[in-house]
């Protein structure tokens, strides 16, 4: 109620992550108005027929406004947006790359189908039918004059699968006259009816049982049961046997059913039961891994009170338990475990439907859900077979089917599981056991914790004497269970704790057991110290000036593990336990020297997860220290007199300490601001302007990127943490919590933080900018590695401030959407111009614009620094803060954490605090993403014509990542900015003596990589396929074998550019769609 009085409007399901960001007020204004916005544009486009330019566009941009704002509409716009999206997606004569947009908004739209009922919204069937038939069986399709792109006719299936809940009760009858003839056993139209059946008919129970499933259930049983031979059509009848199942729970009496289905289950998995090759069985029906989730799906339907599936599914489980044995290992094991994970999936999923789900009420009648005593029995069925899926090499089904059956009754599962590890530590000869229970239990931490939690802290310790330099495998595997038991206890000596009320018996022996805390905090950090003294790379000639900065698998593995379980302790340490890390990681590191490479990024992250922890009390000891050794160093390498062209290694190892411990990118503790900062800047600057021109590039890179770490922690908006994560307690271990009852704050630069900021910029970017003037005018000359030195620092310079250089406009915007950021404009960061300030991203841009046109007079070959130029152009394109790549990153970290941590029985928006924090982040990342998206309007074209004058380069280093960039910018700006293309590529594929043969062949690259070769349009096509007609003939090998791509693609294969099949008549729109608008 109350945020429809905010809003006027109750929105449908807003996102929730919105409401914690910085000026969240705010965003109910900038919402509304590109809602606004985006309906208006929508509705002209229909009205003036503008279905493939304007309609695409805008539902491109309402598929960003469900991004950025979640359903924040009115029940009545839902409506009105589906019914858009319908009438467009059923257009007649639209190219599919269109109706796949609109099929991919269509589906967004109405998955959640909780938020409208049949009663809101009824949609006829028979146009998703015209449409399916086109691309699926339609003459046309078959012979080949019509192709879809890739997962078009997924997406088609997609949409079919969420509509069919609102057809008509008519709908049934209709679709069994429609197709009933087609339904011969002895022809192959019965697939297609099949086919059809089991994708449109609607089995919700909103519809009556005499017009649904009763009409067309006994017909379909006695066809299959009449074959035997597992005909292919019987794998639809099978998909739609079990959406049935899933839908009427506790309606239909599946009892005279079961013995058939449960026997062709059990001929499905096609086990091998004989000797030699007379047990080889052709795989038809529905034997395969795609018939698995609907095996699944109907077994799990058909449990519950009043039910014989339990007895089925025991007898079932017990004729293959031996086939589960790793001993028994065959061509049928991965269907077999494939089974285990998706049954033990989709009994969680009905558990959490009948009693946690919060969105909707359950429509299974209270007397049919499933009881306590169905649980422990499902459990106690698969348990045996668990425990040989354990010890097999199918590691992802293991650990899924252990989450699972710990989650629904961990009673059964974790004391047998933890019983299992005990025996395999005590083993020498079978390591692999020790591995995977360490792996299962891993999955299982969340209900360990929650259940055992004293049996999770003798855990932790019966772990420490596993982590071996010898094996850093199974030392990964150890540091991921920390981690995960870490993450949800906290580390302290609770026993210090004496205004801790009402504690029970069970609460006093786990606080005893928290006062052996301190001892294995510092035994764990033994090890990591002699992990890192052992991955310590040596060079091994001595000659050799540096090292491969690439890691190897293993040390990857070694140093996100240990960093990921540091991490997690110093997060949730007391700050007594936080002061003995502190001491600990201070005796080690004062006076040592570590290999920069491996050991040095391992104990570098350590430091910079206690800064994060800690920032106040990690950078008072930090700054002053680093800033002092680095500069003894300094005056030490001067006083030398003869030069030494070694590595300096402790020179390295301090600058990469020192880079690390400021840095707040890539953290998963949000406690910094600003202002911890500010102190230490004048240390940070004595170093920095000692360090940052150094002439070894190992040296001067790793100074660049201290200076990028303190510029990003002023300007860096970002979220803070004001509370705990765990509390210093023995009650909530391991509970999940929901975003409502998080604590958070945001901090924003300050006016002193944004001085000190353009003090920074002002010291070290002003001078080189002059520098670049200079050179750019010919009044100085740079040689090559100064020249590559100055463009990497304005590299890092720029990233570092990039948050606060809003995008450079050129023209009005076309769209609200560019204008959400708008109350961060006194925070914005300018050059010094000779007539005022200038913006930073348009200054830099012109600048390099004339440093590339000298280097390429002056030092053609010179490709790193082109390629460094290239870099910046990048960036300043893209990169807000974060670049795209790095954003995508980091929501594929997030959804992989997730998932690894969540609590899948009880969901409901609740997780642990460390994953809804990161969600938060995730959310600014992306306003800040989508809200500076390249546009039209800030696309320069001076810099367009720069990038492509080095697509058509002489040298290919250049071409290559010239090429990258510029088909990144198409691909951003699709087709408003072909008509600043095209005329660039044709003029490179003339007769002309100007033209060179890099030229034609870049031009030639882009054409053959951009995504549908003509452009968008038929109109380009006929302006550029001529132009290769008639382009110049080279004797290169390469250039000729582009061109017979190009050909190929053309007038052979059709993959390309007949995905726009030619428009042979207008679009016809629905008459229901101009209705709607």
């Amino acid at each position: 109620m109350y945020r429809e009085k905010q809003l006027g409007f109750a929105p449908q399901r807003e996102n929730i992550y919105n409401a914690q960001l910085p000026r969240s007020l705010e965003q109910d204004r900038d919402s509304s108005a590109y809602l606004q916005e985006i309906k208006l544009n929508l509705s002209q486009a229909i009205l003036n027929n503008d279905i493939t330019q304007g309609a695409v566009k805008w539902s491109l941009n309402l598929h960003k406004y469900i991004i950025l704002y979640g359903f924040k509409f009115s029940k009545e716009d839902h409506i009105y947006l589906v019914k858009l999206m319908f009438g467009l997606f059923t257009t007649k004569h639209v190219d599919p790359v269109s109706l796949d947009q609109f099929a991919k908004i269509l589906h967004l739209l109405m998955k959640k189908k909780y938020l409208l009922s049949r009663t809101d919204l009824q949609i006829p069937w028979e146009p998703l039918f015209e449409v399916y038939k086109l691309w699926e069986d339609s003459s046309f399709m078959i012979r080949g004059l019509i192709k879809p792109p890739h997962g078009f006719k997924e997406q088609i299936k997609s949409v079919i699968k969420v509509c069919r809940g609102y057809f008509s009760e008519e709908s049934t009858q209709q679709m069994i006259d429609k197709w009933r003839p087609l339904m011969c056993p002895h022809d192959r139209t019965i697939c297609s009816a099949t086919k059809y059946f089991s994708l449109f008919l609607p089995t919700t129970r909103a519809i009556p049982p005499d017009k649904s499933w009763k009409i067309w259930l006994p017909d379909f049983t006695m066809i299959w049961s009449t074959w035997g031979n597992s005909p292919n059509w019987e794998v639809d009848l099978l998909d739609l046997y079990s959406r049935l199942a899933i839908h009427q729970i506790g309606v239909m009496d599946w009892g005279p059913y079961m013995a058939d289905l449960y026997t062709r289950f059990m001929n499905s998995f096609n086990i091998p039961v004989t000797y030699g090759s007379t047990g080889v069985r052709l795989k038809h029906g529905i034997s395969g891994l795609s018939c698995l989730g609907s095996i699944t799906q109907w077994i799990v339907a058909t449990l519950g009170p009043g039910s014989m599936g339990q007895k089925y599914l025991s007898n079932l489980l017990v004729a293959l338990q031996s086939y589960y044995h790793p001993a028994n290992n065959n061509s049928a094991s991965e269907s077999l475990h494939l089974f285990m994970s998706y049954l033990t999936n989709q009994f969680v999923n009905r558990v959490h439907t009948e009693r946690f789900n919060r969105k909707w009420k359950c429509k299974v009648v209270p007397e049919k859900r499933l009881t306590d005593e169905d649980i422990k029995n499902f459990v106690l069925s698969v348990k045996p077979i668990a425990f040989h899926v354990l010890y097999n090499s199918y590691e992802e089904d293991a650990r899924t089917v252990f989450t699972n059956l710990s989650l629904l009754d961990p009673d059964l599962i974790v004391p047998d599981l933890l019983d299992k590890l005990s025996q395999a530590s005590e083993s020498l000869t079978e390591p692999h056991k020790y591995h995977v229970c360490i792996q299962a239990i891993s999955a299982a931490a969340g209900p360990l914790i929650r259940t055992y939690p004293e049996r999770a802290i003798d855990l932790l310790n019966l772990l420490l004497p596993g982590i071996d330099v010898n094996d850093i495998w199974k030392c990964t595997d150890i540091f991921v269970l920390m981690s995960d038991l870490i993450e949800m206890i906290p580390v302290a000596d609770l026993t210090k704790m004496t205004d801790i009320p009402d504690l029970t018996s069970t609460e006093k022996d786990l606080i005893s057991k928290t006062a052996n805390f301190e001892n294995f905090v510092i035994e764990f950090m033994n090890r990591c110290f002699t992990l890192i003294e052992n991955s310590r790379r040596e060079n091994i000639r001595v000659d050799a000036g540096t090292t491969d900065d690439y890691l190897n698998d293993e040390e990857l593995a070694a140093d996100a593990a240990i960093n990921d379980t540091f991490l997690r302790i110093v997060g949730n340490s007391s700050p007594a336990m936080f002061d003995v890390i502190f001491r600990k990681l201070q005796s080690y590191l004062q006076g040592k020297i570590v290999e920069p490479t491996v050991a040095g990024g391992i104990l570098a992250s350590m430091c910079k997860s206690i800064v994060q922890a800690n920032p106040e009390q990690g950078l008072k000891f930090f700054v002053p220290y680093l800033c002092e050794s680095l500069l003894r160093l300094m005056r030490e390498r001067e006083e030398r007199t003869t030069k030494d062209h070694k590595t300096d290694e402790e020179l390295q190892f301090n600058l990469q300490l020192l880079g690390e411990v400021i840095s707040v990118t890539n953290v998963q503790l949000y406690r910094s601001r600003g202002c911890d900062i500010l102190p230490y800047i004048s240390q940070l600057c004595s170093v920095l302007d000692i360090t940052l021109n150094l002439t070894r590039k190992d040296e001067y890179e790793l100074a660049h990127g201290a200076l990028q770490s303190l510029i990003t922690w002023l300007v860096h908006i970002r979220l803070v943490e004001l509370r705990p994560r765990q509390e210093l307690s023995p009650r909530g271990w391991g509970l999940t919590v929901h975003i409502d009852n998080m604590n958070v704050d945001w901090y924003v630069p300050g006016d002193q933080e944004v001085e000190v900021t353009k003090g920074i910029l002002a010291r070290y970017l002003t001078p080189v900018l002059q520098s670049f003037e200079r050179y750019a005018r010919g009044e100085e000359t740079m040689d090559k590695d100064t020249l590559q030195r100055n463009l990497k620092l304005i590299w890092r310079i720029v990233v570092g401030v990039s948050e606060l250089a809003p995008p450079d406009q050129n023209t009005k915007w076309e769209s609200v959407l560019s204008t959400g950021l708008d109350w961060m404009s006194h925070l914005n960061i300018t050059l010094a111009g000779p007539n005022g300030d200038i913006p930073l991203r348009k200054g830099i841009t012109e600048l390099m614009s004339l440093v590339q046109k000298r280097i390429v007079a002056t030092t053609n070959d010179d490709t790193e620094s082109l390629c460094a130029v290239l870099y910046l152009y990048d960036i300043l394109v893209f990169c807000y803060g974060l670049d795209e790549d790095e954003i995508s990153d980091h929501v594929e970290d997030h959804k992989r954490d997730k998932l690894h941590r969540q609590d899948r029985l009880h969901r409901g928006k609740k997780h642990l605090p460390s994953v809804i924090l990161e969600r938060i982040s995730l959310q600014w990342e992306t306003q800040l993403w989508l809200k500076n998206f390249l546009v039209i309007e800030t696309l320069s074209e001076s810099l367009l014509e720069d990038v492509f004058s080095l697509c058509v380069h002489q040298y290919s280093e250049v071409r290559i990542l010239a090429q990258e960039i510029f088909q990144k910018i198409l691909g951003r700006v699709g087709r408003a900015c072909h008509k600043l293309v095209l005329p660039k590529v044709l003029r490179c594929l003339e007769k002309s003596p100007d033209v060179t043969e890099e030229m034609l062949k870049g031009a030639l690259y882009i054409i053959n990589t951009e995504k549908y070769m003509f452009f968008y349009s038929w109109e380009n096509a006929s302006r550029l396929w001529p132009a290769l007609i008639t382009a110049q003939h080279s004797d290169k090998q390469s250039v000729d074998d582009l061109l017979r791509d190009i050909g190929v693609k053309m007038n052979r294969y059709y993959q390309e550019y007949s995905l726009y099949t030619l428009p042979l008549s207008d679009c016809e729109m629905p008459q229901t769609l101009l209705d709607v608008v």
